[in-house]
């Protein structure tokens, strides 16, 4: 998200932050009712989805599914994991998006679920990559499917005089207990945009911005169709 907002200085995010420490891996849940008839990503347009809230980590991933797959969910709820995973037991909504350590304690509670499975790479965040989830994770699991991961990390200001100290901190931090030491830089339109917007508008707009540069180079007939 950085990336986008500092391109009008002409920086990026590796200018100015530094990742402090790396830990474990969080999985993305792709949820739906097991007597559900989605049984793909492409099934998701125009479902009604929960992921925690428009302006959660979890809206972020959800974004980028949305662009690689081409779809777009026709109403995502403000509510928590919980609700929405009552909501969906009860076929009241379609699906949820959940990015946790897994097993997920929440998850070990249900049982009438199902999780779908990924089958694009997502190249445009470094961050996201493919991994399995072994059907030995949940008991609702038949198989192994494969889904994306992303790191947890702690993020630093770079060239902060407390950097140093900061470093151990982050390597010292239990994250397996969910806690989470970060320092951000502050951003006006960042802020702005995700007020208004949600982090999936970022990640639309991080989209558009990575497309327009692919095409500097096109002629205007062909710029003019990618744009359209």
């Amino acid at each position: 998200m950085l990336d986008i907002f500092y391109k009008q200085y002409n920086k990026k995010a590796s200018d100015l932050v530094e990742i402090l420490n790396e830990d474990y891996e969080e999985t993305l849940h792709i949820i739906v009712n097991k007597k559900s008839k989605i049984n793909t990503i492409e099934d998701l347009n125009g479902k009604t989805m929960v992921c925690g809230g428009k302006k959660s980590g979890n809206s972020v991933t959800a974004a980028y599914v949305e662009q690689n797959y081409n779809i777009e969910f026709g109403k995502t709820l403000e509510l928590s994991i919980k609700e929405g995973l009552d909501l969906l037991e009860k076929g009241k909504i379609d699906v949820v998006f959940y990015v946790t350590r897994a097993p997920s304690s929440l998850l070990l509670k249900y049982q009438n679920l199902k999780l779908l499975e990924v089958d694009k790479e997502i190249t445009t965040n470094k961050h996201i990559h493919t991994t399995t989830l072994s059907k030995s994770t949940y008991t609702f699991l038949h198989n192994d499917i494969k889904t994306y991961a992303i790191k947890s990390l702690i993020i630093g200001k770079k060239d902060s005089n407390d950097i140093d100290k900061l470093k151990s901190m982050a390597k010292n931090t239990d994250l397996q207990s969910n806690y989470f030491y970060m320092i951000s830089l502050n951003s006006e339109t960042l802020i702005a945009y995700n007020r208004k917007y949600g982090n999936k508008a970022i990640v639309r707009l991080d989209f558009v911005n990575n497309n327009l540069e692919q095409l500097v180079k096109k002629d205007n007939v062909y710029k003019l169709v990618k744009v359209h």
